[in-house]
């Protein structure tokens, strides 16, 4: 009898764990479920576009920044533009100066005594073209300074010109200053191989 009450009472427990269980599946596979399902992707989704909207951000402000640096290069190349163009100009009249001078000395003191440099016409020829070449390398570096601008399809390539505008500047100058050189050591050699010659005018 015991046996038999205690077999009705496991009967009824599983009858009664069953609709618990085929509930649980309904919940489960239920419209509800669903909606849950979407909200975890939409929450997903705004993550990613909260994300992207913090790198464009940042690339903005990484841009922005470039960007000031880059005016402020730009301000930098222009005053080092300036400053070199306005040294060469300076350099270009003393050299100019100075050949003038030691040429008409030249022409004023040695050539009436018959003191002749046989490659006098030679050595003007060459300060002559190495002065040009300067003109044109400091116009060419003016504008190179000129045109640069942080707006520009490549500022970084417009920056690398006009360095290397500059270093041919240098380099022209080297030679200008070199050309200039070679002419007044040889009308002072002239000069100073005849000195009994030129005294003996002075003393006249």
């Amino acid at each position: 009898m015991k046996t038999k009450l205690v077999v009705g009472f496991f009967i009824l427990f599983l009858v009664a764990l069953v609709p618990s269980a085929s509930a649980l599946e309904d919940s489960i596979a239920s419209p509800t479920a669903k909606p849950t399902i979407k909200r975890l992707q939409n929450v997903k989704e705004n993550a990613k576009s909260r994300a992207s909207a913090a790198a464009e951000k940042k690339a903005e402000r990484l841009s922005e920044s470039r960007l000031k640096v880059c005016r402020g290069r730009t301000i930098s190349l222009h005053n080092r533009a300036k400053g070199i163009l306005g040294r060469g100009s300076r350099m270009h009249k003393r050299l100019e100066a100075l050949t003038m001078t030691v040429d008409k000395f030249y022409q004023n003191r040695l050539v009436p005594q018959g003191l002749i440099l046989e490659n006098y016409d030679e050595l003007l020829a060459d300060i002559d073209a190495k002065k040009a070449n300067v003109s044109l390398l400091l116009d060419a570096a003016k504008v190179t300074g000129e045109d640069f601008d942080c707006g520009s399809d490549d500022p970084k390539g417009q920056l690398e010109a006009f360095n290397e505008d500059m270093k041919e500047v240098l380099e022209a100058f080297k030679q200008y200053k070199q050309s200039v050189r070679t002419f007044v050591k040889a009308v002072k050699d002239l000069a100073v191989q005849n000195r009994d010659s030129l005294e003996e005018e002075v003393v006249q």
